[in-house]
Protein backbone atom coordinates (compact mmCIF):
# COMPACT_ATOMS: atom_id res chain seq x y z
CA UNK A 1 0.00 0.00 0.00
CA UNK A 2 1.26 3.41 -0.81
CA UNK A 3 0.41 6.92 0.21
CA UNK A 4 -0.18 9.55 -2.42
CA UNK A 5 -0.23 13.32 -1.95
CA UNK A 6 -2.09 15.13 -4.73
CA UNK A 7 -1.12 18.70 -3.94
CA UNK A 8 -0.50 21.35 -1.35
CA UNK A 9 -2.72 20.95 1.66
CA UNK A 10 -4.48 17.87 0.34
CA UNK A 11 -5.01 14.83 2.50
CA UNK A 12 -2.93 11.73 2.01
CA UNK A 13 -4.99 8.91 0.55
CA UNK A 14 -4.13 5.30 1.10
CA UNK A 15 -4.44 3.30 -2.12
CA UNK A 16 -4.70 -0.43 -2.61
CA UNK A 17 -2.62 -2.27 -5.18
CA UNK A 18 -4.11 -4.21 -8.04
CA UNK A 19 -3.90 -7.97 -8.26
CA UNK A 20 -3.83 -10.28 -11.26
CA UNK A 21 -7.51 -11.08 -10.67
CA UNK A 22 -8.51 -7.40 -10.65
CA UNK A 23 -6.51 -6.79 -13.81
CA UNK A 24 -8.18 -9.75 -15.53
CA UNK A 25 -11.61 -8.62 -14.31
CA UNK A 26 -10.95 -5.11 -15.66
CA UNK A 27 -9.95 -6.59 -19.02
CA UNK A 28 -13.08 -8.68 -19.27
CA UNK A 29 -15.30 -5.78 -18.16
CA UNK A 30 -13.82 -3.41 -20.75
CA UNK A 31 -14.22 -5.94 -23.56
CA UNK A 32 -17.80 -6.81 -22.66
CA UNK A 33 -19.16 -3.33 -22.06
CA UNK A 34 -17.44 -1.75 -25.04
CA UNK A 35 -18.38 -4.37 -27.59
CA UNK A 36 -21.63 -5.95 -26.51
CA UNK A 37 -23.87 -3.15 -27.74
CA UNK A 38 -22.26 -2.91 -31.18
CA UNK A 39 -21.68 -6.63 -31.74
CA UNK A 40 -24.89 -7.44 -33.68
CA UNK A 41 -24.25 -4.61 -36.12
CA UNK A 42 -20.59 -5.61 -36.48
CA UNK A 43 -21.56 -9.15 -37.44
CA UNK A 44 -24.15 -7.84 -39.89
CA UNK A 45 -21.63 -5.57 -41.61
CA UNK A 46 -18.47 -7.67 -41.43
CA UNK A 47 -19.64 -11.23 -41.68
CA UNK A 48 -18.85 -14.13 -39.37
CA UNK A 49 -15.21 -14.89 -40.24
CA UNK A 50 -13.90 -11.33 -40.47
CA UNK A 51 -15.72 -10.13 -37.35
CA UNK A 52 -14.58 -13.09 -35.22
CA UNK A 53 -10.98 -12.67 -36.45
CA UNK A 54 -10.97 -8.94 -35.66
CA UNK A 55 -12.51 -9.48 -32.21
CA UNK A 56 -9.86 -12.11 -31.40
CA UNK A 57 -7.09 -9.77 -32.58
CA UNK A 58 -8.45 -6.88 -30.53
CA UNK A 59 -8.80 -9.15 -27.50
CA UNK A 60 -5.16 -10.21 -27.84
CA UNK A 61 -3.98 -6.60 -28.15
CA UNK A 62 -6.10 -5.60 -25.15
CA UNK A 63 -4.69 -8.48 -23.08
CA UNK A 64 -1.10 -7.54 -23.94
CA UNK A 65 -1.70 -3.89 -23.02
CA UNK A 66 -3.31 -4.81 -19.69
CA UNK A 67 -0.37 -7.09 -18.85
CA UNK A 68 2.05 -4.26 -19.67
CA UNK A 69 0.09 -1.92 -17.39
CA UNK A 70 0.11 -4.51 -14.62
CA UNK A 71 3.88 -5.04 -14.93
CA UNK A 72 4.52 -1.29 -15.01
CA UNK A 73 2.39 -0.86 -11.89
CA UNK A 74 4.35 -3.58 -10.10
CA UNK A 75 7.72 -2.18 -11.25
CA UNK A 76 6.92 1.36 -10.10
CA UNK A 77 5.23 0.18 -6.89
CA UNK A 78 2.07 2.19 -7.48
CA UNK A 79 -1.44 1.09 -6.62
CA UNK A 80 -3.36 2.64 -9.50
CA UNK A 81 -2.96 3.36 -13.20
CA UNK A 82 -4.21 6.93 -12.90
Amino acid sequence: MGLTNFGKGSKKIEMEGSSAFLTYFSLIKSMITGGILFMPKAFALGGWFFTIAIYCLLGLINTICMLWLSRASEAKKVGTYA
